[in-house]
């Protein structure tokens, strides 16, 4: 049999599409009573000093070990402490059960335009030099959603803040499998006991 040459296509099927407020409105509906763990006190400024970049090879700067800048990677022993997203989540048994969200592997921050983004294990919060984190669904069973903290507009003075919001809807998720909240195919962690209401 001659071979003719001419290689059948592969016909590209594009994956279902998911839209993010029915994502959302997807997560209101099994998860409820959401309330923020945000860390004590905490000051992000005093875990992300600048980088020393002007030493040279053999100065006794060279060998400190340097923290990552604002906009680097962050290693897990400079990560900052976890804000905690937490709400009481529909298991597949159809009980409720505590869940919690890092929200550390949801939020970015872009600095020039100094708002929350979307992106995974970035820190957001941290990046933001924000605190005090709060989530309020505004209406029952619906996507319209707020998550605030209050930012300093001034890393070396906390007295100086505006409060920062992320509305993007699809974002953080749930799955009906396992009963977890998550975000970029991160889910969070089980907490506590069954609840029967």
């Amino acid at each position: 049999m001659a071979d003719s040459g001419a290689k059948p296509q592969s016909i590209g099927v594009p994956g279902p599409t998911v839209d993010p407020e029915v994502e959302t409105l997807n997560f209101h509906l099994y998860c409820r009573d959401f309330v923020m763990l945000n860390p004590p006190d905490w000051e992000a400024s005093i875990s992300y000093p600048e980088p020393q970049s002007n030493s040279r090879p053999g100065s006794p700067q060279s060998s400190r070990p340097v923290s990552p800048d604002p906009g680097g990677p962050v290693r897990r022993a400079d990560a900052p402490p976890p804000v905690f997203l937490m709400g009481c989540c529909k298991m597949p048994s159809g009980r409720d059960r505590l869940v919690s969200l890092n929200l550390n592997k949801c939020l970015g921050w872009d600095d020039d335009r100094k708002v929350f983004t979307s992106e995974y294990d970035a820190h957001g919060i941290a990046r933001g030099h924000c605190w005090d984190c709060g989530y309020k669904e505004y209406f029952s069973l619906t996507s319209i959603f707020s998550i605030g903290c209050k930012c300093s507009t001034n890393t070396r003075d906390r007295t100086r803040w505006e409060v920062k919001e992320f509305t993007q809807p699809g974002v953080i998720v749930y799955d009906e499998s396992t009963g977890h909240m998550g975000c970029h195919g991160y889910f969070g962690s089980l907490l506590g006991p069954w609840t029967d209401d």
